[in-house]
């Protein structure tokens, strides 16, 4: 069975370039951040900042028929996307500076024998440390015009940018407010306050906002979401128990036992200090829902079970087509 969608959404559909080699690298996480042209997409306990906005009125030829008086009225249309926001806009939530590379205490840097960027050198559990104030996720870049669907070769991005103006496209960044003073957001974005043409900011519900977006906005949030979702569940290591901070730009954590200023007295050494551990990086396996799109993006693969309700269908599970991936 086959559905046409309304959109291409998702993660298929994401053209931004991830510059993973640069992740940790806070000299280029900060420039990035301090670039006019950076966009943040914040969260709060999973729901993203949206502008909601009455939706363009349809003409019809047809009279539309008088709601019935035992019915609740319609609600009206309403068209959400993404409320993104400049590094000016979002300051005074990020604790203070520096963002990246942060030592023992709030607003104090490593010592440059720790500023690393060398996996195996004295800094590797310090890449781009974030151990302060909220998660913050480095999504990549994103040109405004690009001549393919991969846009530039890598090669193009080799040489670290000497300005935040210096950087190919336009960095895009998530923000987790969820432990951020709630009553300082609503101040700050006016959240739920109508504004001319009956506009407004709220953070929704993130199925419904979602599948409502733009293409590349399904995009940028669904990674936003699917890496701020990670970093906030991950809080303690599973190794040891002890607490983790945030490296590579939010896409590795790390085990604060083994921070140089560490208490460790009575305790074991945490297995993590040695070798590769998955706990430490996203899951990327198959263990998810996945949709088959055809060559267009306008259609999604769908199946249903002879158990199913009437009307009801699902995309197929990973492991029915492993094979053909």
């Amino acid at each position: 069975m086959v559905v046409q969608l309304p959109v291409s959404p998702w993660l298929h559909n994401i053209r931004t370039h991830s510059l993973s080699w640069l992740r940790s690298s806070p000299a280029f996480l900060s420039l990035a951040l301090e670039s006019p042209r950076t966009k943040w997409l914040l969260f709060n306990d999973g729901q993203p900042l949206v502008t909601v906005s009455p939706a363009p009125s349809q003409s019809s030829s047809a009279t539309p028929a008088a709601p019935s008086p035992s019915s609740p009225a319609p609600k009206p249309r309403t068209k959400t996307i993404p409320t993104f926001l400049s590094t000016f806009n979002v300051r005074s939530l990020l604790g203070p500076a520096p963002y990246f590379a942060q030592g023992q205490h709030p607003g104090s840097t490593l010592p440059p024998e720790l500023i690393t960027t060398e996996h195996n050198g004295k800094g590797k559990f310090l890449e781009s440390a974030r151990i302060h104030g909220p998660t913050i996720v480095f999504l990549g870049t994103l040109e405004s015009k690009q001549d393919s669907w991969l846009g530039r070769p890598a090669s193009d991005y080799s040489k670290m940018p000497e300005t935040p103006e210096g950087i190919i496209g336009d960095p895009y960044f998530a923000l987790d407010v969820t432990e951020v003073d709630q009553q300082l957001l609503k101040d700050t974005f006016k959240l739920g306050v109508e504004r001319e043409g009956g506009i407004k900011e709220e953070f929704g519900d993130p199925r419904a906002a979602g599948l409502s977006f733009e293409p590349m906005e399904a995009a940028i949030f669904s990674e936003g979401r699917t890496m701020i979702d990670w970093n906030s569940r991950m809080k303690f290591c599973p190794s040891c128990g002890s607490g983790i901070h945030s490296l590579w730009g939010g896409w590795k954590l790390s085990c604060s036992s083994l921070l140089p200023w560490a208490d460790n007295t009575g305790k074991k050494p945490c297995p993590t200090a040695k070798g590769l551990h998955n706990v430490m990086h996203p899951r990327t396996d198959a263990v998810v829902i996945t949709a088959v799109l055809d060559e267009t993006g306008d259609r999604i693969l769908l199946g249903r079970n002879k158990r199913f309700p009437p009307g009801d269908s699902a995309p197929p599970t990973p492991y029915q087509f492993g094979l053909c991936t």
